[in-house]
Formats: C-alpha cells, structure tokens, sequence
C-alpha cells in the first residue's frame, strides 16, 4: 500500500538534492467548502448534527491530506523528480532538464496574496507537467528555470 510507483529509469536521487514541499494551501483549499456545508447544515439539521456531511467532508478531506503530505518534488543538478502521493501510494515521474523546453511561474488568483504559485514546465515533447501549490520562497522555480536556460543555451550553440 506504501509503495512507490517508479519509472523505468529512475534517477537517483543523491543527499545534495533539495526537497520542496507543497504549501500548506493545497490541502486547505479543499476543506473550506466543506466547512461551510458543515456550518449551514449544522444551523438546519441540528436534531442528526450533520452526520453526513461529516462523513462527506471526511471522505473528501482526508485524501487530500495525505496526497499533500505524500507529494512533494526533488531537486537534482539534472532532473526535478515529481513525487506525486495519495490513500493507495506515490507515483513517481523523473522529468530531465534536457527535455524541457520552457518554465512558467503562474501564481492564480489567490497566490500573490497566500504566498503560492503553480510551477508549468513544457516538455520539447509538448506535454505540459504542472507543479502545484509551490512555495514562492521555494528554491524550486530559480532551480529549474536556470537549468532549462543553460541546457537550452548549449543545446542551440
């Protein structure tokens, strides 16, 4: 159950390498419409004291909970390592500097303000992978952003 889901290649990940975690923010998000049905339910349905949504907001919430305590990403000198967590494990994927084409900072509509901002790298494949609720005090943007840039300078000399 606690088993980690690798890549066919999995780069190692050495004690130099840095560790980011997602802000406390990715889980909370989730549990504030919960606690507002609680509330309202709680003012209605005071006779059964909201039984079910305690049982809904406690089947949503927790999840939640644990894939952001079971998510984070890994900062190499030549991959970021996406550790993505949830109830049933982790599921790993191993992104190369090499491969990414672009790097985007994208804070959304409460990030400036709570301190968090989703991470968009484009692979040169096309894909998009997205890194969410990132610290902006985190190493994590400078880290990939000056490593695609150097790689994408050589690769065009």
């Amino acid at each position: 159950m606690n088993q980690e889901e690798k890549t066919p290649n999995a780069v190692e990940i050495g004690d130099d390498a840095i560790i980011v975690t997602q802000t406390n923010w990715a889980w909370i998000w989730a549990t504030v419409p919960w606690i507002i049905l609680f509330g309202v339910s709680f003012i209605f349905d005071a006779l059964t004291f909201g039984i079910l949504p305690i049982v809904l907001a406690t089947a949503v919430i927790v999840p939640r909970y644990v894939a952001f305590k079971r998510t984070c990403y890994i900062l190499t000198e030549t991959h970021v390592v996406l550790v993505q967590g949830s109830l049933m494990g982790k599921r790993r994927v191993d992104l190369a500097f090499s491969e990414m084409e672009r790097v985007d900072l994208r804070p959304g509509p409460f990030g400036n303000s709570l301190g968090y901002a989703k991470v968009d790298i484009q692979l040169k494949n096309g894909q998009i992978a997205s890194l969410h609720h990132v610290p902006n005090e985190s190493p994590l943007f400078g880290h990939i952003e000056a490593r695609v840039t150097s790689t994408n300078s050589e690769s065009s000399e």
